[in-house]
């Protein structure tokens, strides 16, 4: 029964935290545009930089994805944990 209890906790916690995610990223885009006009960036600049940062957010998805497959298959599981709490860190 515990463990099924820690189950049903662990599903509504996550499921609380995924249905957060897309609310984050309009915020993100806002408070990188605040930040920009408060930098040394020039505002013709602007533009590109976003364009850049959306680039390098692109590309986590898509790399991120296949580095994790890769420690998974040389270091195995434990090595998968390992260097998720060195990423953390």
């Amino acid at each position: 029964m515990h463990s099924f209890v820690t189950f049903i906790f662990l599903l509504l916690l996550l499921s609380f935290y995924w249905e957060q995610q897309p609310l984050s990223y309009p915020q993100l885009w806002a408070f990188t545009r605040e930040a920009l006009k408060q930098s040394t960036v020039e505002e013709k600049e602007t533009p590109f930089v976003m364009n850049v940062f959306r680039a390098f957010f692109a590309l986590s998805w898509t790399v991120g994805p296949a580095v994790a497959g890769w420690v998974l298959y040389a270091l195995g599981f434990k090595g998968l944990f390992y260097a998720y709490q060195a990423d953390i860190y």
